[in-house]
């Protein structure tokens, strides 16, 4: 699930209808607030925190976890917490002002990255254990506000100030060194085999399984998101584009018919509701969403197929190719078994005008 902001065309498409005049920007909406008991996972929450001192994310009270997701793009705090209990695993707090303010109530923080942020943490109330600190360019622990707890975390902040994280260099299985990501810069936050953070975390912290769903190995986890060891893809389903029918020729402003199947070919049942997206892809690469269908339970190693029609929008003249891709917006959470979503028709399609008649 993406909460984001309407000018971000990257997460459901043109939403505000003004094409590329607008861009979504930090702050264009405020934060996701309340008490209760809530519960996010497989989340993204995206270009918030429109107000200082409040955060993307705002607990006051009531009992919030937070896994698996990520809050990035944001004017101020990613999240602030001033009430109640927040957890959060395995997830990413990124590109703000500032990662994580524990203000009020009790928060744990376990197996979690905070990477590009001025300063990552800041008030006392805070237990951060098996996470990864990197690409801090001010300050890791707020020197006004200091006070949380740190254990079995990497620090790699060489252009933060040394006095916010030195002091806990070598004490509780904290330490400094090179984190070791795949691919930071392209948002692959995957250690590396030989990072020192493998097999560095605490187990009484860590949960059972990774970002991606894959199971935690080991007497002792690995420090941050993904765990390394293992390939197993852990009990997630996995939604496959089999094959996608289409038709030879599009008149643009008439009613066509598709057809296609999807399956299921993961362990666990897909549940919760998903979107199939079809799109028209022109010769020189342009894409146009033609048909969204919502989609729901697909039980493991079942299949579906099913036909429906839709009336073809303004499209680039000329020949190309629908594509279907299932899961478009990730209402289903498949680790990594997101490379088999789309599929391509298998004979092209041409788009024509439709023909003005006379008298």
């Amino acid at each position: 699930i993406v909460f984001t902001s309407l000018k971000d065309d990257a997460s459901g498409g043109d939403t505000n209808g003004d094409g590329t005049r607008t861009r979504a920007q930090v702050g264009d909406w405020h934060q996701i607030t309340g008490g209760g008991t809530v519960r996010m996972r497989h989340c993204q929450v995206l270009w918030c925190s429109r107000r200082n001192n409040e955060g993307g994310l705002y607990p006051g009270g009531g009992t919030w976890t937070f896994e698996n997701s990520t809050v990035a793009h944001c004017a101020y705090d990613c999240v602030r917490i001033t009430g109640g209990t927040f957890s959060a695993a395995n997830s990413v707090f990124t590109d703000a002002s500032l990662g994580a303010a524990p203000a009020g109530g009790t928060s744990l923080f376990a197996n979690c990255l905070f990477y590009g942020l001025t300063t990552a943490t800041r008030w006392p109330n805070g237990n951060f254990r098996n996470c990864i600190f990197a690409d801090v360019s001010s300050e890791v622990v707020s020197s006004r506000f200091a006070g949380s707890t740190f254990g079995n975390c990497c620090f790699w902040c060489p252009n933060a100030y040394a006095y916010s994280w030195k002091y806990l260099d070598g004490v509780d299985g904290n330490f400094s060194a090179d984190p070791r990501f795949l691919n930071s810069g392209d948002g692959d936050f995957r250690i590396a085999a030989d990072s020192p953070c493998v097999d560095a975390g605490d187990p009484a912290y860590a949960p059972e399984f990774d970002a991606w769903g894959r199971p935690r190995m080991g007497e002792a986890p690995d420090i941050g998101i993904y765990e390394t060891a293992g390939e197993g893809a852990g009990p997630l389903p996995d939604l496959k584009a089999d094959s996608l029918t289409a038709p030879s020729t599009l008149t643009v402003g008439e009613e066509a018919m598709v057809s296609w199947t999807v399956s299921n070919v993961g362990v666990e049942d897909a549940v919760g509701g998903w979107v199939d997206e079809i799109r028209f892809v022109s010769a020189d690469g342009r894409s146009t969403t033609v048909l969204r269908r919502p989609a729901d339970e697909l039980g493991s190693g079942r299949s579906r197929s099913q036909t429906a029609s839709f009336f073809v929008p303004e499209l680039p003249a000329g020949e190309g190719r629908l594509q279907l891709t299932v899961n478009a917006d990730g209402g289903v959470f498949e680790g990594r078994g997101t490379t088999n979503n789309s599929v391509l028709a298998a004979t092209p399609t041409t788009v024509a005008n439709r023909r003005l008649e006379s008298g």
